[in-house]
């Protein structure tokens, strides 16, 4: 299985920004301003909205998930989080892809969450690039169910967004490095 985040209009990332998530352990390394540490901020001050996706009831909502988003931990001015370079909103876009058997006979499952100016947001599920809104989907549990196709289980999905909640973030540090030594 592999899982992938792309971020999009989130601070510094005007352009789609995509980290391949993996097992274990995960060091940014790159040069000043390449968007290490505030690709690490979106996963704290973000985590209250993938809580609220884990935790809605989908089936009620028919999977057509819209709503007002209590803000970002940590933020004063909810505004601060958008790209300050355009005015549009920010997409996260969470993409597992596996053998079709783990997911029930699909291969690709993706979730894309819009988090528009007035703090209001969207989701929308993809099962092998069809919207699943449009195909009459229904959630129980994590089992995905459509007209007229199989099911698919997006157990794999919330794992990882299970996941994404539980990071340990640990802010920019090459200025403390030196505190209690004697040389610059």
């Amino acid at each position: 299985m592999q899982a992938s985040l792309t971020l999009q209009n989130y601070r510094c990332f005007l352009q789609p920004a995509t980290v391949q998530l993996r097992k274990g352990f995960t060091a940014f390394v790159g040069v000043n301003n390449a968007g290490k540490s505030a690709f690490m901020r979106f996963l704290l001050e973000l985590r209250p909205l993938l809580q609220q996706l884990i935790n809605t009831d989908y089936t009620r909502n028919s999977l057509n998930y819209a709503q007002s988003y209590n803000g970002c931990l940590h933020v004063l001015d909810q505004q601060e989080v958008f790209s300050n370079l355009n005015y549009r909103p920010i997409e996260l876009t969470i993409e597992i892809t596996t053998s079709p058997e783990d997911l029930l006979g699909c291969a690709t499952l993706k979730l894309v969450v819009t988090i528009h100016r007035n703090m209001t947001c969207d989701a929308l599920f993809y099962i092998d690039g069809l919207n699943t809104k449009t195909l009459g989907a229904n959630l129980i549990g994590h089992i995905l169910s459509f007209t007229g196709h199989s099911q698919v289980n997006v157990e794999p999905l919330f794992d990882t967004l299970t996941l994404l909640t539980q990071t340990l973030y640990i802010g920019p540090f090459r200025n403390t490095i030196n505190v209690g030594t004697k040389t610059d």
